[in-house]
């Protein structure tokens, strides 16, 4: 039997109108620049391999996305003189705009310059359509919106070749990535490429959005017998009246082909083409090949079937839909046909949503949101304006915020000084940078950006020329995991990275002192003289994914007591329902006012403070009093503390529990004032909420860290694979499937954890029959009832 990528494609005699070897001239500098490149084949946009003179489709090809091309590669393809070059995506993100309308197109490029970085790669293949192209924080899979899509991991964007549409060269306006190393790109996550797409799709009109068909391959009738071929033609054109292909997406119009493929072979060939003859996008060359590309495999002729259902369709009992139908027999599809239809927009199929939201963290303590003053204000505007709102994330952010501007204005009695290390974790795509986004734009209304620090600090000696010249800054840093990696890891990390950390430590304490600095040996008339810096107050709002933070942040660091600085906001809802009126952010007049008022303080009152800060002169200061209550309710915290300090169970937690008090006071302070800047008193009411929050934090840390932080690689395996069981719910998760979330670990070490799990009453594996092979599903002891 003939294979899939043995389909064999002749050199094309077009090459004698284009004689240039792409890869000849552009391979090795693309290489030497960073990045992972892939033969093309002549005048088509799929990667191939060349023998003799016959292209071939490359098996495989998308297992490079994880690795450099090897010099081995690029010397047997730099012979090849009629290849085109395909830049490997995964390094990097290629945004495309799959649009046909200049002005729209124009218009979204502008957008993802403006919200990801002015990247200076910009390729043009059939104009209007254009694609940019970014470095990756971390690769991820790719997705789309039609007419937008993000390309990643396991996808390749062509860079150097013929347009198989225009016959010309792909074009590349403002500089060519052969003059562009890798690493000069800006760089994205996905949680921001996810927030561009949200934001692009509604720039795109009505006309111009390709119907999106919802698949629901969960959903499918459960129909006994052959997974292929097991349709009937009378069956399929009956659901094929209700699937309508105006104007529908290419990956759904494949998807349909799979189905009717897979239900009816060769024979269903004739009604994929009439059926793909209903677009006006048709082109019967184009169905025809694609048709002979086939190859379903993951799929069954029920997906047309569910969609069909979910468009109104309500097939008569006596027509057969299945080839091993006895019509004696109760019907094969009954069931699924009693089941109620998904909501119906249109001609298209709309996928339900009304499926409980998953919680990742311990939820938030009551009253967690009872804040008032400003922090309210703020958190209501982060929250109105968010496509998803993450209300626990707009606390965190409005906290690190406000107590920025307070840092060198204000003190609690005992010296606490409302400067706050704050991280908000949350999925990829989850809606955790729209805080950072209204921070910066109250703080532009309110003419405070000095006090936002850079989005990136490079070193130690960065950091503190920042201080120096504004003493009170906040640094909002997105992928603050991967950063924190950084600046931990002092085997391989430079020095001029792990004096970072050092410094967090050391400004967080003396906060209510002076920041003297290193002496080095040296001198001279060229040397600087060293500044000291005066009640220095940094604040950091860090968001970042749950992986990433525990990776940074190891055993060491419960030690240290690094870890216990940090205020810990998780997400309640991995992907909280899309807020339609989410993105424009309009900041109220009212609060742009009092955060001013905050930044001036109480001695400012006036208004006849400069708004210069000299970081060896300490500004007025007002000390925010305690009641009696809130002091004697801090008193009782403290006592609490030292007898759990005192216990066995604070055995490897005592870093956190000896800092919950010290981050309750800077919460209470800040509470305080975010209600009366003018004449600020810590209540009771301030106290028991510091507390609470507090309490919250440290006990999520205390969790986070005894499920992720690890002594050792065995018991980081142990913990690592666990998790993924938990997360997977009370439903467990096939052993194929944590397989393949675990390439990390080979597959003998991962079954000698299963084992151990097992063999500790931590999970339960169920053996569970199929038809065919049976499989393995493993489940958490305590996610099942």
């Amino acid at each position: 039997m003939t294979r899939h990528f043995e389909r064999a494609t002749p050199v094309s005699s077009d090459r004698a109108n284009h004689p240039q070897s792409f890869m000849g001239q552009h391979g090795q500098a693309l290489a030497d620049r960073g990045y992972g490149i892939i033969p093309i084949q002549p005048n088509a946009k799929k990667p191939g391999l060349r023998r003799g003179r016959i292209w071939f489709d490359f098996p495989g090809w998308a297992d490079r996305c994880g690795r450099p091309t090897s010099e081995l590669e690029l010397g047997r393809w730099l012979g090849w003189d009629d290849a085109g070059i395909g830049l490997v995506c995964g390094a990097i993100v290629c945004i495309d705009i799959d649009v046909l309308d200049q002005a729209v197109a124009l218009k979204i490029e502008a957008l993802a310059k403006r919200l990801l970085g002015d990247t200076p790669l910009l390729r043009i293949g059939r104009a209007p359509k254009r694609a940019l192209i970014y470095r990756a924080v971390e690769p991820f899979r790719g997705f789309k919106k039609h007419p937008i899509e993000v390309h990643c991991l396991g996808q390749q964007v062509v860079a150097y070749g013929i347009h198989p549409d225009t016959g010309t060269e792909y074009q590349w306006p403002d500089g060519h990535p052969v003059d562009v190393d890798i690493l000069d790109l800006p760089a994205i996550d996905e949680g921001l490429a996810r927030e561009f797409i949200e934001r692009a799709f509604a720039i795109v009109p009505e006309s111009l959005r390709p119907a999106v068909l919802a698949f629901k391959t969960d959903a499918t009738p459960k129909l006994e017998g052959k997974r292929t071929e097991g349709g009937t033609i009378d069956g399929v054109a009956a659901a094929l009246e209700f699937i309508a292909n105006d104007n529908l997406a290419y990956d759904d119009w494949l998807r349909i082909g799979q189905s009717i493929k897979a239900g009816l072979g060769e024979e269903g060939r004739a009604l994929f083409e009439a059926w793909s003859a209903k677009s006006s996008k048709n082109d019967y060359a184009t169905t025809v090949r694609t048709w002979r590309g086939l190859n379903p495999t993951q799929i069954t002729v029920g997906t047309i079937y569910r969609l069909a259902h979910d468009a109104g369709w309500s097939p008569p009992f006596d027509l057969n839909l299945h080839a091993d139908y006895d019509p004696r027999a109760v019907h094969l599809a009954q069931a699924f046909f009693d089941q109620p239809r998904t909501r119906v927009k249109g001609d298209v199929a709309l996928a339900r949503t009304d499926a409980a939201p998953r919680q990742t963290f311990k939820p938030m303590p009551q009253g967690w949101n009872n804040v008032g003053g400003v922090l309210e204000e703020m958190m209501r505007l982060m929250v109105d304006t968010a496509y998803r709102p993450q209300p626990e994330l707009a606390l965190a952010a409005s906290l690190a915020a406000v107590g920025a501007l307070m840092g060198r204005r204000y003190r609690a009695e005992n010296g606490t000084r409302p400067n706050v290390y704050v991280v908000g974790i949350g999925k990829s795509g989850s809606g955790k940078n729209h805080a950072r986004n209204v921070i910066d734009r109250l703080f532009a209304k309110a003419g405070l950006d000095r006090y936002l620090g850079a989005s990136r600090i490079a070193s130690g000696a960065g950091l503190i020329k920042a201080l120096t010249a504004q003493p009170s800054q906040l640094y909002r840093l997105d992928e603050f995991g991967v950063f924190l990696q950084g600046i931990t890891d002092r085997k391989r990390a430079p020095r001029y990275l792990t004096e970072i950390g050092d410094l967090f430590l050391e400004l967080y304490t003396t906060s209510d002192g002076t920041y003297r600095g290193i002496d080095f040996a040296g001198g001279g008339p060229t040397e600087r003289k060293r500044e000291p810096i005066v009640n220095p107050s940094l604040s950091i709002y860090g968001t970042t994914t749950s992986g990433h933070l525990w990776e940074a942040l190891g055993a060491a660091s419960r030690e240290d007591g690094s870890l216990a600085r940090y205020l810990i906001f998780g997400t309640s809802c991995d992907y909280p329902p899309e807020n339609p009126l989410g993105g424009n952010i309009e900041c109220p007049p009212d609060l742009v006012e009092r955060l001013a008022r905050i930044a001036q303080g109480e001695a400012g009152a006036e208004g006849n403070l400069s708004d210069a800060e000299l970081a060896s002169v300490p500004p007025p200061c007002t000390t925010v009093r305690l009641s009696e209550a809130a002091r004697s309710r801090f008193a009782e915290l403290g006592i609490g503390i030292t007898d759990q300090l005192n216990s066995a169970a604070a055995a490897g937690h005592e870093s956190i529990l000896a800092r919950i008090k010290e981050n309750a006071s800077k919460l209470a302070l800040i509470r305080a004032v975010s209600r009366d800047w003018l004449s600020p008193y810590i209540e009771i009411h301030d106290a028991q909420w510091a507390i609470l929050i507090a309490r919250h934090c440290a006990d999520l840390l205390v969790q986070e860290s005894d499920e992720r932080i690890s002594e050792n690689v065995v018991e980081s395996n142990h913990k690592r694979v666990l998790r993924l069981i938990k997360e997977a719910g009370p439903g467990g998760i096939r052993l194929g499937v944590l397989s393949r979330k675990t390439q990390w670990l080979d597959g003998r070490i991962l079954h000698d954890v299963i084992r151990r799990l097992q063999g500790s009453d931590l999970i339960e594996v169920e053996i569970v029959p199929t038809g065919t092979k049976p499989y393995q599903l493993i489940k958490a002891m305590n996610s099942m009832s």
